[in-house]
């Protein structure tokens, strides 16, 4: 009996941490019929606007009275559980940039309808340029040179939305790109490309959001892994978990913790649209109804985590068949360093464009085999010792 007992002992801690294996589903991001927008509370095609017609193969975001005043959003969404989104845009000086993740739940009772859900169904800011005068960046200078990411949850009544700068506790640590323990700044670059990716994903420590600039892509098949290159910028983890309710910790007006960390929400276990704005007014002048701005998305890709099903060139996932909600074990290391592409892998720079995927079935989550055969030879190989 000793003897199993060590050798079960052994093997949990020797063995090697399962890592999420990504599936790019290879969203057709390009399609008109992948987007919609509202307009008075109908959704809308995109006849008569230049979106998807001012740079053919692009998306051309922007903001005109009476074609385009309003937010266009995925007309799926993608989750629930371990999900990534990517984009990569390029924007003009006057541009006002607007990228925020919603929940299933808040986009169908309505984005801005009288009554909905929100804050408490979730509000991810993943790159908003705010133009306030009195708002500087914390590492970018003055209000118009960057984008901020922010996290809105909890009630109507307290909110619980993640503050914009740290407490005295400095609980952040000061930590470039973080401003506190759930919101972070992103460098403005005009007429330079740009970059982001948001990762909702869990490890040992809880489910957590992070987010890094200048992400590298590489993809062999369907099957993707992200690492840091030399312009990328990450967040720490944004954990939810029994001590922090996704970043925020007391003595703030959050609760400690969320009161059920398994259930993910309002972010990891939701289905979540992808939201892109040029919002009303520019970086120049904060004059609302200014038409000036403008920005153009050369890459949109998605990834579902530990996905087992079938993905083509040219079918997205349905909305609510995935779930990504099967847990890691051990410390994730979503990054790990710069890597390169080899063996027939396609890397994605930050500054390459979407050239789509390979068409195929899906393989057996490898990581999870690995770590079978690892802690059975492990223990093989004790017990002949013993």
């Amino acid at each position: 009996m000793n003897q199993f007992f060590v050798l079960f002992v052994l093997s949990i801690f020797l063995r090697p941490s399962i890592q999420t294996v990504w599936t790019n589903i290879n969203f057709a991001w390009t399609s008109p019929s992948e987007w919609t927008w509202i307009r008075y509370g109908f959704p809308q095609t995109f006849s008569g606007t230049k979106v998807f017609t001012q740079h053919p193969g692009q998306m051309f975001l922007y903001y005109t009275p009476g074609e385009l005043d309003a937010p266009i959003y995925t007309a799926r969404s993608f989750g629930p559980g371990k999900k990534a989104f990517y984009v990569e845009w390029t924007a003009n000086a006057q541009s006002c940039t607007n990228m925020e993740l919603l929940s299933k739940q808040l986009m169908a009772q309505g984005q801005f309808a009288s009554g909905n859900c929100w804050p408490n169904c979730g509000e991810f800011d993943v790159y908003e340029m705010l133009v306030r005068p009195q708002i500087s960046s914390s590492y970018y200078g003055g209000p118009f040179n960057y984008g901020a990411t922010t996290l809105h949850k909890g009630s109507k009544t307290s909110p619980c939305n993640c503050p914009a700068k740290g407490s005295s506790q400095n609980w952040y640590q000061n930590t470039q790109p973080m401003t506190s323990g759930c919101a972070a700044e992103w460098q403005n670059r005009p007429n330079a490309k740009n970059s982001l990716l948001t990762i909702f994903d869990e490890d040992s420590n809880g489910q957590f959001i992070q987010m890094i600039q200048d992400p590298v892509i590489t993809q062999t098949g369907n099957t993707a892994s992200f690492t840091m290159g030399p312009t990328s910028l990450a967040t720490t983890k944004i954990y939810n978990n029994a001590q922090e309710f996704y970043g925020t910790f007391p003595p703030s007006s959050c609760p400690q913790g969320n009161p059920d960390p398994s259930t993910g929400w309002p972010f990891y276990n939701q289905e979540m649209h992808l939201i892109l704005e040029e919002q009303s007014y520019t970086s120049q002048t904060g004059i609302s109804g200014d038409t000036l701005g403008n920005y153009v998305v050369s890459s949109v890709k998605i990834f579902l985590g530990d996905f087992t099903g079938n993905v083509s060139s040219s079918t997205a996932v349905p909305s609510g068949t995935v779930s990504g909600a099967s847990s890691a074990s051990g410390a994730s290391s979503t990054i790990s360093g710069a890597s390169s592409a080899s063996g027939g892998s396609q890397t994605v720079s930050p500054t390459a464009s979407d050239t789509g995927s390979t068409t195929g079935d899906l393989q057996l989550n490898t990581a999870a085999i690995a770590e079978i055969s690892f802690s059975f030879v492990v223990m093989l190989l004790i017990a002949c010792l013993l």
